[in-house]
């Protein structure tokens, strides 16, 4: 893709690489520098994680509020009518309108170039366009409506659609067309905004041209990337041989890493293999086939030299000078939460040689007396025996360190010569054991290196495994140490609650919990539970932004996905008879709240903008409670075993009182309501019902529930009160209460209870 780098900023010298050149003029203006904070250095450029994947595809880090006054920080003046001097482009004494129509025309000896457009000119600040609609892409990128968007609008809807961050397409627009700084951007930037359809060998594909388009596939691009990883020439977890530039003939590079000169029609400059270490860095680098020299790296905001290529060591420059770091620095003092759970590092020696321990002392010393490289907090452990648990004894063998927690393994190799024995670092689960594990921890060896590498990562343990190792079957697991978490019943995991923005998240896993945990959301505790096998009805969850959303209606998902621009993340958890009841509120500020508490429910519902939606999952033939109200003006009571229902009443005059008891929504001896004026009357005699509705004018309102058939079964009283309402009571103690005090006339058992 094209790297056009336009203008200087603040009297450094940027690079005009087209097409993925270096050769390369300079530019002057005085626009601001991009830089926020302060200035990296070359040697900190990774080229195996140029960015982690938890941030390149964090579509939540801004919101469209956001990246607007990001947008608006980056450009004080936008110069829209092109009144501003034209010094920037090394032209005084005229405007940027009269530059543009010198450009257009051929004047003052200028070439004629169409990329510079008559006014009015719009910097990407106040950019607006009327978007098209873009189908769902073969689940790659969710439906985009079409509609009138602002920029920010823009890169927030297709960040959201595609599963990228939208800082990353800030960085991207800027590393390609300067258009996030530029206060008078030509038309040519919006046009090939991204670089997306600008090969090296050819002009940018018009098909693709236009600010819209160009964000949209080159989001796009990166989604298809990490969806297909292997079919591209840069695979994560496998050594890749990246060149430092594009074929410049006999050019002898002067930093003397050659490599291998002629190969692939790549010649002068050479190459280095690189070991990409995540999915991130080789989309990175299939979009912007080249990593930074040197020369480059020496002089990070500079030039470097013939065989410099720029585009990735400026992506990494500009979202680190923006964002922060793309990569977070490795953790030294442990940040577990739990009683006697400890932090696991993970250091290692340039020849891939691993050493874990759990001490801050002991990694203090590998790095600062050894020049151990510390990884950083890979897993939990248990400092202490407890159940579940099993020891992980450490043993030395060669200056290499050996980790297992199969005792038969550990008596025989401590017996054996050559090996010392290191004592007991941590303690972690067993593989046999379900309850709150968090992570397996694989063991990989590499015989011809004899070498040994501990980790819980999937991915890297798959980049270990193309490099050689092979997978031992002692694994153990890891707790989780940023929650103690309480544990399931046999057969049943455990759904736990974060509050996130307002809002709240949900997962059944614990590396999720512990993920978002990192990034700042406090745990709530456990929803509920979910069958460990994955039987019940799926709750399918949502994300738009920072905000989440969970159903068990396909169509509502549906919706969700194509009228809202929701993205469907998939089934979250699922619930079944042995979950507890999950009430859902809905904000009109978009917030969404899951609930097992009825009582928090009903008290939340019609107030602040709550709305009480009913039940995440309501199975017919379930027993659920029925619902006791009380009409705050008369003082009659009301009944229902409609959680809908009870959402249109509750805080409108009538007050939720308690469960009254449990009934059943479709098996058993029906119970008949009927209402005369503003009051209700409850029985399970078909009689009684006729003449209430013929003889005393009652309103028949159909079955309310269903309760038992058999009289052995624990009854419900019914009563009669001054107010002339029935009173119903499955506690004997309210009943003779409402006698003693209340003057009720108690009337004999008016139900039994399944």
């Amino acid at each position: 893709m094209t790297t056009f780098l336009k203008k200087l900023r603040s009297l450094r010298t940027w690079i005009f690489v087209i097409a993925g050149f270096a050769a390369i003029t300079t530019v002057g203006v005085s626009v601001a520098s991009h830089q926020n904070v302060a200035a990296v250095s070359g040697s900190a450029f990774k080229p195996g994680q140029i960015i982690d994947d938890a941030v390149f595809y964090n579509s939540g880090s801004m919101n469209v509020d956001q990246i607007q006054s990001f947008l608006n920080s980056k450009v004080t003046n936008c110069d829209t009518n092109g009144t501003q001097s034209a010094s920037d482009w090394g032209y005084s004494g005229i405007t940027h309108a009269q530059f543009a129509q010198y450009k257009r025309e051929g004047s003052h000896g200028l070439s004629q170039d169409s990329g510079f457009h008559a006014p009015p000119y719009t910097c990407l600040k106040n950019y607006s366009q009327q978007t098209p609609q873009m189908e769902s892409a073969s689940g790659y990128c969710s439906a985009i409506n079409a509609g009138a968007r602002t920029s920010a609008q823009i890169i927030k809807d297709i960040s959201i659609a595609c599963g990228i961050n939208p800082q990353v397409l800030l960085v991207l627009l800027e590393k390609e067309q300067s258009l996030v700084t530029d206060n008078w951007p030509l038309q040519r930037q919006y046009n090939n905004a991204t670089g997306f359809a600008c090969p090296d060998s050819a002009p940018c594909n018009p098909a693709y041209g236009g600010f819209f388009y160009q964000v949209y596939y080159a989001a796009r691009q990166f989604k298809i990337y990490q969806k297909n990883p292997n079919d591209y020439n840069y695979v994560a977890g496998r050594s890749n041989r990246v060149y430092w530039q594009v074929n410049l003939g006999n050019f002898i590079n002067p930093t003397g890493n050659e490599n291998d000169a002629s190969r692939n029609g790549q010649s002068g400059c050479g190459y280095q293999n690189v070991p990409i270490l995540n999915q991130a860095t080789a989309a990175l680098y299939t979009y912007t086939p080249y990593q930074p020299n040197q020369r480059a790296l020496g002089n990070v905001y500079g030039t470097g030299d013939g065989c410099s290529a720029y585009g990735n060591r400026n992506f990494w420059t500009m979202f680190t000078d923006w964002f922060g770091a793309s990569a977070s620095p490795p953790a030294t003092t442990c940040d577990s939460k739990v009683q006697n759970i400890v932090c696991v590092w993970s250091v290692r020696k340039t020849d891939g040689s691993q050493f874990l321990t759990s001490s801050e002392g002991e990694l203090s010393s590998a790095m600062y007396s050894y020049g151990w490289i510390n990884e950083g907090i890979v897993f939990y452990a248990s400092g202490t025996q407890r159940t579940g648990t099993t020891a992980v004894h450490r043993l030395l063998n060669d200056n290499k360190h050996y980790y297992t927690a199969d005792q038969s393994e550990y008596n025989t190799l401590k017996n054996t010569s050559g090996w010392v024995d290191e004592g007991v670092p941590f303690y972690e689960y067993t593989t046999s054991t379900s309850t709150n594990i968090s992570h397996v921890v694989y063991k990989l060896y590499n015989s011809s290196l004899n070498q040994y590498y501990v980790t819980i990562d999937p991915a890297k343990k798959t980049a270990l495994v193309n490099m050689g190792y092979v997978v031992q079957s002692s694994s153990f697991n890891t707790p989780s140490g940023l929650a103690d978490l309480p544990n399931p019943a046999a057969g049943r995991i455990n759904i736990y609650q974060l509050k996130e923005n307002g809002s709240n998240f949900y997962t059944t896993s614990l590396p999720e919990l512990e993920l978002v945990m990192r990034r700042g959301y406090p745990y709530v505790g456990v929803l509920t539970t979910s069958n460990e096998t994955g039987s019940g009805t799926p709750v399918y969850r949502l994300q738009y932004g920072d905000r989440h959303f969970y159903t068990t209606s396909t169509s509502e998902r549906d919706s969700a996905v194509s009228k809202y621009r929701f993205v469907n993340e998939g089934i979250a958890f699922y619930v079944d008879t042995s979950s507890a009841q999950v009430y859902r509120l809905d904000n009109a500020n978009g917030s969404y709240l899951y609930t097992t508490n009825l009582q928090e429910a009903m008290s939340l519902a019609n107030t602040n903008g709550w709305v009480l939606q009913g039940m995440l999952a309501d199975s017919p033939g379930q027993t659920l409670p029925v619902l006791r109200f009380l009409n705050l003006l008369n003082h009659r009571h009301f009944y229902t075993i409609s959680l809908y229902e009870a959402a249109r009443i509750t805080n409108k005059g009538w007050l939720y009182e308690t469960i009254a008891f449990n009934a059943n929504t479709t098996t058993g001896l029906p119970v008949y309501r009927l209402l005369s004026y503003d009051k209700h009357f409850y029985t399970t005699n078909v009689d009684e019902r006729d003449l209430a509705v013929n003889k005393f004018g009652y309103l028949y309102e159909g079955v309310a529930f269903y309760v038992s058939t058999s009289t052995t079964d624990k009854p419900v009283y019914r009563l009669q009160g001054g107010n002339d309402e029935y009173f119903y009571t499955a506690s004997s103690a309210e009943r003779d209460t409402a006698v003693s005090r209340y003057n009720y006339v108690y009337e004999g058992v008016g139900l039994y209870l399944p």
